[in-house]
């Protein structure tokens, strides 16, 4: 499976990487939303999924993921966040978002995100 992560935090985007590479994905690591419209729009059909962060500067998670859906409309994405659950269900709905990962994540949480997500 061949994963985007948008993660501004460079160990978290490390971590993350590592957890990815264990459960046998290909990761490209990106560290913001301008880089991740970049690599879709020049890899776009090679990625599975996008694993992006909530909270960075420029572009948020919700923003990136509705600029993304207008790429690849049917790319699942997994918005991370260190903020619990959403409190709008509907707006992270119509930005494209599929799952919601709560940081901090162990390997099992992010895998079963990833199954689900890819299930949808």
């Amino acid at each position: 499976m061949n994963i985007l992560l948008v993660e501004d935090d460079s160990d978290v985007r490390k971590m993350t990487t590592r957890l990815l590479e264990y459960l046998n994905c290909s990761v490209v690591a990106v560290s913001d939303g301008s880089d991740a419209l970049s690599s879709l729009t020049n890899k776009g059909n090679s990625f599975d999924l996008v694993m992006t962060d909530y909270s960075m500067p420029d572009m948020n998670g919700v923003e990136l993921a509705a600029n993304l859906k207008r790429i690849l409309p049917d790319i699942p994405v997994i918005l991370c966040t260190g903020a619990g659950g959403s409190d709008n269900d509907s707006l992270l709905s119509e930005s494209g978002i599929t799952e919601v990962l709560t940081k901090p994540y162990s390997r099992n949480d992010l895998y079963l995100t990833i199954k689900r997500a890819m299930e949808r």
